[in-house]
């Protein structure tokens, strides 16, 4: 029906959408990890069995995309999931604290001070640019 060249064609395209959309889950990623780390009121997560969610959650939280919402008394707010693995009566908490962050010289990414290069006086956001910065020296 179609020529080699045409399915040549599809075949390349096909290959540079599941490219395009592999770049696209990572930028995705990474863009997740910059609003939480530049906004960590954010990451106020609760994870809860099921016994808990219908006792007490669902009475008294507004329900939201993907869970629910719990106001605080400071006026910030826990994001509620249940897990249906967690026995009767567990809550987990995650809450998010502030984690020193910096530039990367070389390509000029944020990254957490934690996982910089090297070790003891992180200026590089990954050894890939710590060696390309060593090579333009």
């Amino acid at each position: 029906m179609f020529g080699r060249h045409y399915k040549q064609q599809i075949e390349a395209l096909e290959k540079q959408v599941n490219e395009l959309k592999e770049k696209n889950q990572q930028l995705e990623t990474k863009l997740q990890e910059k609003k939480e780390l530049f906004n960590p009121q954010k990451r106020k997560i609760m994870t809860v069995s099921p016994y808990i969610f219908e006792k007490y959650v669902v009475p008294a939280g507004n329900p939201v995309i993907g869970g629910y919402q719990m106001k605080c008394t400071d006026g910030s707010y826990y994001v509620v999931y249940v897990d249906e693995a967690m026995s009767n009566g567990y809550i987990r908490y995650e809450e998010a604290f502030e984690e020193p962050h910096k530039d990367c010289k070389t390509c000029g990414t944020t990254f957490k001070l934690i996982f910089g290069y090297p070790n003891k006086e992180p200026d590089f956001c990954s050894h890939k640019c710590y060696k390309s910065m060593v090579k333009a020296i």
